[in-house]
């Protein structure tokens, strides 16, 4: 049986070539992570500020280069953003979009990063729900002067 030809499969391109064809389409490369299961400080009620309760984070981070990414240097570490979303947890947060705020900035920081958004849920805020937050922010401009 004939399988239809990829372009992934096809021979060696030149570097003209490859190119015109990355011309045709605007590449965004995502590093992502979902539903990261962490226990946190978190809460405003009185009750909360003693125990630690569940949140699921997830972490979309859209990079800033617009070429193929092929190294991780041109990438962020997704061991890096879970340590950086379990690290935040150990300080007492009143609100989860606090929280998520401030993931959101240290996750900009994390490497060549342009686009950030983190959803926060708190499955046990509500008795036969979930309440969840939804933050996004978006590089104005590096440090660095990039």
């Amino acid at each position: 049986m004939a399988t239809a030809p990829s372009f992934l499969d096809s021979g060696p391109r030149d570097a003209a070539a490859s190119r015109s064809v990355r011309d045709l389409y605007a590449l965004a490369t995502h590093v992502r992570v979902d539903d990261l299961r962490i226990s946190a400080r978190i809460g405003i009620n009185p009750d909360e500020r003693d125990r630690r309760q569940p949140l699921l984070v997830s972490v979309d981070l859209e990079l800033a280069g617009k070429g193929p990414v092929g190294a991780l240097g041109q990438s962020v570490d997704y061991r890096r953003i879970a340590a950086e979303a379990e690290d935040l947890g150990s300080d007492h947060i009143e609100l989860i979009e606090t929280y998520a705020l401030l993931l959101g900035e240290r996750c900009l920081e994390l490497g060549p990063v342009e686009r950030v958004e983190i959803i926060v849920a708190k499955p046990e805020a509500l008795p036969r729900g979930t309440a969840s937050v939804r933050i996004s922010l978006t590089r104005r401009e590096r440090h660095d002067g990039q």
